[in-house]
């Protein structure tokens, strides 16, 4: 995603900060079905954030890169957006922004 490894928070599954289920986990079907679904909503999630910069920037998605927690355009590294705040966007701004953008 471009974001430095310290700016990522791990949430193990835990009946304090999770939904209780019937269904446990164990061994590697957990571990593919996690590894799968943390890469695919990865993928959206930059696309998505990839969307909302792109409007904040008037620039195009196709043309930005995510890089050490920042968003820029390709070439031009001083022009950016944090990731941070395009979140922050994206979450209270969300009304202003294009609907397949969040």
């Amino acid at each position: 995603m471009g974001v430095p490894i310290e700016n990522v928070r791990v949430f193990h599954g835990d009946t304090s900060n999770t939904p209780w289920a019937l269904v446990g986990t164990g061994g590697s079907r957990a571990a593919t079905m996690a590894s799968g679904a943390v890469l695919h909503s990865t993928r959206d999630v930059k696309q998505k954030l990839l969307a909302v910069a792109a409007e904040m920037l008037e620039a195009s998605a196709a043309d930005l890169r995510i890089e050490n927690g920042f968003v820029h355009p390709a070439g031009v590294p001083s022009i950016r957006l944090s990731v941070a705040d395009v979140a922050a966007a994206a979450y209270g701004r969300s009304v202003e922004l294009p609907a397949d953008s969040t």
